[in-house]
C-alpha cells in the first residue's frame, strides 16, 4: 500500500466511536441468533418446559388430573422440587464460568467479551423460564390445603348418606347389627380423618420447605445475575474509555499529518495491510541520488527491497537500508544496489495496531464468521470531488473581483444586493445537499478543513460587506445536525471557532461576530485543541467570553455554567444578593469540557472587566478569591480596583490544588498562573511599588506570628540565614507554624518558590522595588539548585518581552554567579543572549558573558555532534535556530558582537559546519543539548532534561559509524577549501553551501512543517490572521484553493558518477584537485 492508503486507513479508525462499537455488538447478537444453540443449553431449556408443564398440571380444573391421591402425592411435589434443584445447581455453575470470562478485561479480551453477549441471551431466556416456573409454585403452594381439605369435607358427607340410605332400606333388620355397621363405619371415619390431617401436615411441611429453597435459589440467581450485569457494564465502559482515548490520540496524529486522504474504508483486508506495514514511510531524498539517476537511466523499475529497523536521526528524519533485489529481466540483475535513505515516517500507536486486529480480523470462535465494517468514516477528498466544497469555491469566485481585488474599490450597493442573492442561492443549496446525504458534511479537504472551517472563511471574506449572519447561523446548524466533526482541526491544528479567535483584530469591522462566536459555543465547538490558547492575551480572551456572554446572557446555563454568573451579567444586585444567600459558591464553576478547566474567568473577574463595582463590592465580601481579579485589573490598568484587592487580604501566589489554603470550590493552578505571567510581569511602577509594599507588609507579618509562637533559639536558627526580610523558603516557616497549631491568615501565604525572585516571569521593575525593600537573595539556589538567574534565562515567555534582558543584567551587576550546576558545562546564558541580539542590552549581555565564562570551554559531550565536547556555539545555535539561514544570521551577529578571537572563531566555523552537516546526514544526537534545563519541579513548569543512557548512545553511535566517516571526510574538505580561501569567511560560507548542497541537499523546511508549524506557533495574532485571510482570496479567479510551494529541484549527478558509492562522491566533488577537477569553491 502507498503511504496515503495507509494514512486514509488511520483517519478511518480515528473515527471509531460508541455508536460504532455498540453496533457491532448488536451484528454479533444478531449473527450469534442464527446459529444452532448448545446442546446443553437445549438440554436446559427442554427441562424447564418440562418441569413448567408439570406444575402447570396442578392447576388443572380437569378431575382426572385433580384427585386426591394426585394432590397429596408427596412423592411427585418432591421429584419436581429435586429437579428444580439441580437445574439451578448447574445454571449456576454457568454462570459463575460466564463470570470469569466477562471480569474487567483489557482491550485483547474483547472478543470474548462479545462472545459472551451471546452466552448472555440464552442465559436471560434461562431466567425467564425460572421465574415463570417460580410463580407457578408460589401460586400452587397456598392452595394445596384449601383443595385437601375440601376433598375431605365432600368424603364426609358422601358416608352420612350411605348411613342415612342403608337405615331406609333395613327397617326390618336387627337394630344390634345396624349399631355395630355404624360404628365400623365411624372408626373408618376417623381413621381416614387422622390419615388425612397427616398427609396435610406433611404436605404443609413440603410446601415450607419448598418455599424456602425456591426463595434462596432465587436470591441466588439475583445475586449472580447482578454481579454479571455489573462486570459487563464496568468491561463495556473500559472498552469504550479505551476508544475514547485511542480515537483522541489517532485524531491528533491523523490531523497533524499533511495530505491524508481516501480515508473511507471498505474491505477490512486493506486497513489488515497497514498495520502489517506498522508505519507510513515518505522518503525525501537519498544521501546517494546517482542511484536514483542511474536506474533511471538503465529503465529499472524493481521495487523490492529489504529494510533493517527504523531509527530516528536528528529531529525529523529517519534512516534505513535498501538493498534492490533485482529481476532476472533487469539490466541490473547481476549488481545489488545499496543505498541509505532519509525519509519522515510516522509510526502507528501499538493500542491502534492491536484494537484493528481485533475489530477487523478477529472470528467468532472456531468456525465462526469475522466482523466487517458497515460504518462509513471520515474521508479526505481533493476539493473538486466535494460538491459541498464547491459550493464555497464558487461563491467566492462569484463575489470577486480582480479589479475591486486589486485597486481595493468599495463595492457598490448593487453588487451587495446581487452577492446576498449568490448568499441565499448558497444556503438553500447547503441545505439540499446535507439533506438529500448527510454524509457530505463528514469530509475534509486536503487542508483538513471541514465544511466548518469553509463557512468561516467565507463569513470572514465577505461579513464585512453583506450582512450574512443568518445564513451562516442556518448552514452551521445544519452541518452540526448532519454531523459534522465539531472538533476537527486542520493542518495548522486549528479548529473553526479557534479560526475566528485567532482573527480576533478583524472582527470588530463585521456584524454580528460576537453572536456568531456564541452560536459556536452553543455547539459545543472545541475552544483549545493542539496548541496555545487562541488568543495572544488571557484578560483580552477574558474580554471576548465576558463581550459574548453579556451580549446574550442566556447562553450562560447552556455553557455549564452556575447562575451567579447570570446574575453578574445582567448586572441585577438582587439576583446576586439572593444566589450569595443561598450559599452559592462565589467563585463559580464551568461544567462543560468544551472549556477548558481552570480557563474561564470567575465572577470577580467579569465583575472588573465589566467595570460593575456594586457587583465587585458583594462579591469581595463573600469571600471570592481575587488572584486572578488582581491581573485582570493590572492589565486595565486599573490601580484603585487593585489596591481594593490587597487591602481585602487578596491573596498574592496561587494555593495548592488541594487542603484547606484553597479557596471553597476554586482549584487554582499554579502552572496557569505562571503561564499567563500574573501581575508580577507589570512594567508599571506604580503597581510594581505597590506589589513590593504589600509583600514586605505580609512577610512582616508573617515574621511576628514566627517570632511569637517560636523560641528565641530556634527563632534564630532558622532566621540566621535571612539577611532583612524572610524570603528564602518562607514556605517551610510558614508549614512549620501550621504544624505547631497556629492560625495563619490565608493572605501570608508565601507562595511555593524558593524566594520572590524565583517567580516565572518577573519583571525588572518589580524586582528593583523589591530589592530596594529588603529581599535581597538573589543568588540562592533552591532545592533543585536552580538560582534566580538560570531560571529566567530558560523562562522562554518572558524572553519575548522588552524587559527580559535587562533583568538578567541586573542580576549580575547585583553579584548573581553566571556560572549554574554544571561548571564544566556551558554557560546558559550563551542560549539566552540570542533574544537580545542586536540591542543594547544584548550586546551589553554577551560582553559581560563572554569576559566572565571562557567561550571555548565545553561539556563532556561524546555526540559526534561536535569534535570534543559542545561549546556555547552549539547550545546557540540550537536553542532556537535550528535552520540553516538562521543559524547563520545569528553566527554573523555572534561573531559582530562578541568580536572573537581569529582562532577561536575558526574553531567555532568548524563546529557550525559539523553540526549542519550532522543534521543533513540524518545523524543522531545523543547530548539532546535542547534540554539543558532542570528537573520537572510543580512551580517552574515542565521543561525536562531527557537524556540518553550509555547503552543507547553505544548503539546509535555504532549504527553511525558509516556516516560519521562521511562527515569527517566533508569537514576535512572544509578545512581545506577554508585555508585555501582569500575571501571574507561570508563570501566563503555561502560558495561552500552551494558545492554541498550538490550532493547532500538541504531538506525542504516547509516539507518538514517547519514552515507551516513553526511560522504559525511563534507569529503574531495580527501575521496569522493576515495570512488566513490571504489564503481565501487567494487565486480566486481559477478556484484554486491551495498553498503553491515551489518543490526544490536536485540537479542530475554527471553520468561518470554512476555506480559509485557516496563516500567516492565526496571525493570527487569536494577534493577536485586529487580527481583533476576544477575547483568551483575557488
Amino acid at each position: 500500500m502507498s503511504g496515503v492508503e495507509i494514512l486514509g486507513a488511520v483517519a478511518a479508525v480515528a473515527q471509531l466511536t460508541n455508536g460504532t462499537f455498540k453496533a457491532c455488538l448488536k451484528i454479533v447478537k444478531l449473527l450469534s441468533k442464527l446459529e444452532n444453540a448448545p446442546k446443553e443449553v437445549l438440554r436446559d431449556v427442554a427441562d424447564l418446559e418440562e418441569l413448567t408443564r408439570l406444575i402447570s398440571s396442578l392447576n388443572s380444573p380437569d378431575d382426572t388430573q385433580s384427585g386426591l391421591v394426585d394432590l397429596t402425592d408427596a412423592q411427585y411435589i418432591k421429584e419436581l422440587l429435586d429437579k428444580l434443584n439441580s437445574l439451578g445447581s448447574e445454571l449456576n455453575h454457568k454462570l459463575k464460568t460466564l463470570q470469569a470470562q466477562s471480569s474487567d478485561s483489557p482491550p485483547r479480551k474483547l472478543w470474548r467479551d462479545i462472545v459472551s453477549v451471546k452466552r448472555q441471551d440464552e442465559l436471560s431466556d434461562l431466567f425467564d423460564r425460572i421465574a415463570r416456573t417460580k410463580s407457578s409454585i408460589a401460586a400452587l403452594l397456598p392452595g394445596l390445603g384449601i383443595r385437601a381439605l375440601q376433598k375431605f369435607k365432600t368424603f364426609n358427607t358422601s358416608e352420612h348418606d350411605d348411613i342415612r340410605n342403608l337405615m331406609g332400606n333395613q327397617h326390618a333388620a336387627d337394630q344390634a347389627s345396624i349399631v355395630a355397621s355404624e360404628h365400623k363405619i365411624i372408626e373408618a371415619i376417623k381413621a381416614s380423618t387422622v390419615e388425612q390431617g397427616d398427609r396435610i401436615e406433611q404436605l404443609q411441611l413440603i410446601t415450607t420447605d419448598t418455599k424456602f429453597a425456591v426463595q434462596e435459589q432465587s436470591a441466588q440467581v439475583e445475586l449472580i445475575c447482578g454481579k454479571l450485569e455489573t462486570s459487563i457494564s464496568k468491561s463495556t465502559a473500559h472498552l469504550e474509555g479505551e476508544l475514547k482515548q485511542m480515537e483522541t490520540q489517532l485524531t491528533i496524529l491523523v490531523n497533524s499529518i499533511p495530505g491524508a486522504s481516501n480515508a473511507l474504508v471498505a474491505k477490512p483486508q486493506a486497513l489488515a495491510e497497514a498495520c502489517n506495514q506498522a508505519s507510513a514511510y515518505f522518503p525525501v531524498h537519498a544521501t546517494t541520488p546517482c542511484r536514483q539517476q542511474m536506474l533511471k537511466d538503465f529503465g529499472c523499475c524493481c521495487r523490492g527491497f529489504k529494510a533493517t529497523q527504523f531509527r530516528k536521526r536528528g529531529f525529523f528524519a529517519y534512516f534505513r537500508v535498501e538493498e534492490v533485489d533485482h529481476v532476472p529481466s533487469c539490466p541490473l540483475h547481476l549488481s545489488k544496489t545499496t543505498c541509505r535513505s532519509r525519509g519522515f515516517r510516522v509510526c502507528l500507536h501499538p493500542l491502534l495496531e492491536y484494537s484493528i486486529d481485533i475489530m477487523f480480523n478477529t472470528t467468532s470462535g472456531a468456525g465462526g464468521s469475522s466482523v466487517a465494517p458497515v460504518l462509513r468514516y471520515y474521508s479526505t477528498v481533493q476539493r473538486a470531488e466535494s460538491p459541498l466544497f464547491m459550493l464555497f469555491d464558487a461563491f467566492l469566485i462569484q463575489t470577486t473581483s480582480n479589479n475591486h481585488q486589486q485597486l481595493n474599490i468599495l463595492v457598490s450597493d448593487t453588487q451587495k444586493k446581487r452577492y446576498q442573492k449568490y448568499l441565499e442561492d448558497l444556503t438553500q443549496k447547503f441545505a439540499n445537499l446535507l439533506y438529500s446525504d448527510p454524509s457530505h458534511a463528514r469530509v475534509k479537504d486536503e487542508r483538513g478543513h471541514t465544511i466548518l472551517h469553509d463557512i468561516v472563511g467565507v463569513w470572514l471574506y465577505r461579513a464585512h460587506e453583506i450582512d450574512m449572519y443568518d445564513a451562516v447561523c442556518q448552514m452551521v446548524r445544519l452541518a452540526a445536525v448532519a454531523g459534522v466533526d465539531l472538533e476537527a482541526v486542520d493542518n495548522r491544528g486549528y479548529t473553526a471557532l479557534s479560526f475566528i479567535m485567532h482573527t480576533q483584530w478583524y472582527l470588530p469591522q463585521i456584524k454580528h461576530y460576537k453572536r456568531i462566536e456564541a452560536v459556536f459555543l452553543q455547539l459545543d465547538c472545541t475552544v483549545y485543541r493542539l496548541r496555545q490558547p487562541c488568543c495572544g492575551s488571557w484578560v483580552e480572551m477574558i474580554a471576548r467570553w465576558i463581550s459574548n456572554l453579556v451580549s446574550i446572557p442566556e447562553y450562560a446555563e447552556s455553557w455549564g455554567l452556575d447562575p451567579i454568573y447570570a446574575a453578574v451579567l445582567y448586572r441585577s444586585e438582587t439576583s446576586l444578593r439572593r444566589v450569595l444567600d443561598k450559599g452559592s459558591n462565589p467563585n463559580g464553576m464551568v461544567k462543560q469540557n468544551h472549556i477548558h478547566p481552570g480557563n474561564f474567568p470567575t465572577p470577580l473577574e467579569c465583575v472588573v472587566t465589566m467595570q460593575w463595582m456594586a457587583g465587585f463590592q458583594m462579591l469581595v465580601e463573600a469571600g471570592a478569591d481575587g488572584l486572578y481579579a488582581l491581573r485582570v485589573a493590572e492589565h486595565r490598568s486599573d490601580f484603585a480596583t487593585f489596591t481594593y484587592l490587597l487591602e481585602h487580604s487578596c491573596s498574592l501566589f496561587p494555593h495548592p490544588c488541594s487542603g484547606h489554603r484553597c479557596p471553597p470550590g476554586l482549584k487554582v493552578d499554579p502552572e496557569s498562573f505562571n503561564r499567563f505571567g500574573g501581575f508580577y510581569a507589570t512594567k508599571d511602577i506604580t503597581f510594581a511599588i505597590r506589589i513590593a509594599q504589600e509583600l514586605e507588609n505580609r512577610r512582616g507579618r508573617l515574621e511576628d506570628l514566627v517570632r511569637m509562637h517560636l523560641t528565641l533559639e530556634r527563632y534564630h536558627r532558622i532566621c540566621s540565614s535571612q539577611h532583612s526580610r524572610i524570603d528564602v523558603r518562607a514556605k517551610d516557616l510558614y508549614d512549620l507554624l501550621e504544624r505547631n497549631g497556629v492560625e495563619i491568615p490565608r493572605s501570608l501565604w508565601p507562595g511555593p518558590q524558593h524566594s520572590v525572585f524565583h517567580i516565572p516571569q518577573l519583571s525588572f521593575t518589580v524586582a528593583k522595588e523589591l530589592y530596594a525593600r529588603g529581599f535581597v537573595s538573589i543568588d540562592e539556589p533552591d532545592e533543585y539548585g536552580i538560582t534566580p538567574l538560570e531560571l529566567h534565562c530558560w523562562d522562554k515567555k518572558a524572553a519575548y518581552h522588552s524587559n527580559h534582558i535587562p533583568l538578567l543584567n541586573w542580576f549580575l551587576e547585583k553579584g548573581a554567579s553566571p556560572r549554574f550546576r554544571n561548571p564544566n558545562a556551558p554557560s546558559l546564558l550563551f542560549p539566552t543572549v540570542n533574544f537580545g541580539l542586536g540591542t543594547p542590552e544584548g550586546s551589553k549581555l554577551l560582553s559581560y558573558v563572554n569576559q566572565t565564562v571562557d567561550p571555548s570551554l565545553t561539556d563532556n559531550c561524546s555526540c559526534f555532534c561536535s569534535s570534543s565536547g559542545c561549546l556555547p556555539i552549539h547550545l546557540f545555535v540550537f536553542h532556537h535556530n535550528r535552520g540553516h539561514h538562521s543559524r547563520r544570521s545569528k553566527f554573523e551577529q555572534w561573531c559582530n558582537v562578541s568580536q572573537l578571537e581569529s582562532g577561536l572563531l575558526d574553531i567555532y566555523s568548524q563546529e557550525m559546519c559539523r553540526l549542519e552537516v550532522f543534521d543533513r546526514l540524518g545523524m543522531a544526537h545523543t547530548c539532546l543539548k535542547d534540554y539543558y534545563l532542570h528537573k520537572h519541579t510543580p512551580y517552574y513548569g515542565n521543561d525536562t532534561k531527557f537524556t540518553v543512557c550509555d547503552g543507547d548512545s553505544y548503539e546509535i553511535q555504532a549504527e553511525d559509524e558509516e556516516l560519521r566517516e562521511q562527515l569527517e571526510l566533508i569537514l576535512k574538505a572544509h578545512t581545506e577549501h577554508r585555508n585555501r580561501f582569500e575571501g571574507t569567511w561570508s563570501e566563503f560560507w555561502d560558495r561552500w553551501w552551494l558545492r554541498v548542497d550538490h550532493i547532500l541537499p538541504e531538506p525542504d523546511d516547509r516539507e518538514f512543517g517547519w514552515h507551516g508549524e513553526r511560522v504559525a506557533r511563534n507569529a503574531t495574532t495580527r501575521e496569522w490572521a493576515q495570512e488566513s485571510i490571504t489564503i481565501w482570496r487567494h487565486d480566486i479567479s481559477s478556484g484554486r484553493w491551495k498553498y503553491e510551494y515551489k518543490d526544490r529541484e536536485i540537479d542530475p549527478l554527471p553520468q561518470e558518477y554512476a555506480g559509485l558509492n557516496f563516500i567516492d562522491i565526496i571525493r570527487l566533488e569536494l577534493f577536485p584537485s586529487e580527481a583533476g577537477i576544477s575547483d568551483s569553491v575557488q
